[in-house]
């Protein structure tokens, strides 16, 4: 009883592929039909990605990675930060020695946070502890080192020692924010 309607299906399914515009059809894949004489029209295309009949247009551009970042030199609680975000490709960890005048940074650290500590006499917040001797090192100083060129994930980057300045948080002394300015080239 319902072969009818299979054929109707079939008939209409092969108009539909008859009148369909060839470059939409043939343009990112190869059509297949099989079983034909069963009363199933099946259509396969074959391609990748989302736009396999061709029928979207997918422009991709990307904008080159600018931003202003801080090193601040303070526990967690406090709203400390110890490295830049090199647009999710990589990270530059602040080391040691820094001082007023310079500020050492670390590309690609992988640290190990030790637990918080907490008693009647002191805080322990952020403590960490990593192997820094495979790591490459940058030297970032007021006067005549204050810019270095980074390649690293096939992409330049540009980071550059903005200024550094003394925090004036109470009971915290030495506190620095070295400002950078990163950008991608």
């Amino acid at each position: 009883m319902g072969w009818w309607l299979q054929v109707i299906g079939m008939i209409l399914a092969l108009l539909g592929f008859l009148i369909s515009p060839a470059e939409n059809i043939f343009q990112s894949g190869k059509v297949f039909i099989t079983n034909l004489f069963l009363g199933n029209l099946s259509q396969t295309h074959s391609g990748s990605g989302d736009n396999v009949a061709g029928d979207k247009i997918v422009n991709v551009t990307r904008v080159p990675f600018s931003q202003k970042q801080s090193i601040k030199t303070l526990p967690p609680g406090l709203g400390g930060i110890d490295y830049l975000n090199l647009d999710n490709v990589a990270i530059l960890k602040h080391y040691f020695p820094s001082s007023s005048a310079k500020v050492t940074l670390l590309l690609d650290v992988v640290p190990t946070t030790l637990p918080d500590e907490h008693n009647k006499n002191s805080i322990l917040e952020g403590a960490q502890y990593y192997n820094q001797s495979s790591e490459t090192k940058y030297v970032f100083d007021k006067e005549k080192n204050n810019r270095h060129e980074i390649f690293v994930g096939g992409r330049n980057f540009i980071v550059s020692l903005l200024k550094i300045h003394e925090l004036n948080i109470p009971n915290v002394p030495g506190a620095l924010e070295y400002e950078f300015g990163i950008s991608e080239r």
